[in-house]
């Protein structure tokens, strides 16, 4: 079975360490121990993280912490660990933001596949759990959304699939 390395990094940590406030803290020896029983060289892996600006080590007292940044990965990833419901107001909010973030200045659409990819990230949900809650959305407020055809990543909406999205006031 592959390891996503990457994931297991952050969730060890998130479950062995705490919070500080730019991130979360984790005592290197404890990090290694948990990561060798799925991985064969979590030091090479810690080091790889370290370089790509996720992690930062710390040297405390005679020993090292690891700490994890807060980055959009880490706190949907935190955000499921530590509080797995999202609730649909916490996904709307999301969803808006995205809408916003990747709107077309000139039509207002955003890329379902761009905003699937922020939502997720920050909600740590799976893209059909995206999918399912975004029905739910139209269902309930239809009229406050437009979709269209086009986009990266296609939601089937009644008989049609849509990629587009847009928030209408």
């Amino acid at each position: 079975m592959h390891v996503d390395e990457r994931r297991l990094v952050i969730a060890s940590g998130i479950v062995l360490g705490e919070d500080l406030e730019d991130g979360i803290g984790v005592r290197l020896s404890e990090l290694r121990q948990a990561l060798s029983r799925r991985i064969s060289d979590p030091d090479a892996v810690i080091t790889k993280l370290a370089g790509e600006g996720l992690l930062r080590l710390e040297r405390v007292g005679g020993g090292y912490r690891v700490i994890i940044k807060y980055m959009p990965e880490v706190r949907g990833i935190y955000s499921f660990i530590i509080n797995p419901t999202v609730t649909t107001d916490d996904f709307v909010r999301e969803l808006n933001n995205a809408i916003t973030k990747y709107a077309n200045p000139a039509t207002g659409y955003a890329d379902l596949g761009l905003v699937v990819r922020q939502v997720c990230g920050k909600l740590g949900i799976s893209e059909s759990e995206f999918d399912q809650m975004l029905i739910r959305v139209l269902r309930a407020n239809g009229r406050r959304y437009v979709l269209s055809y086009g986009g990266s990543h296609r939601v089937k909406v009644g008989s049609g699939y849509y990629g587009l999205i847009k928030v209408v006031s």
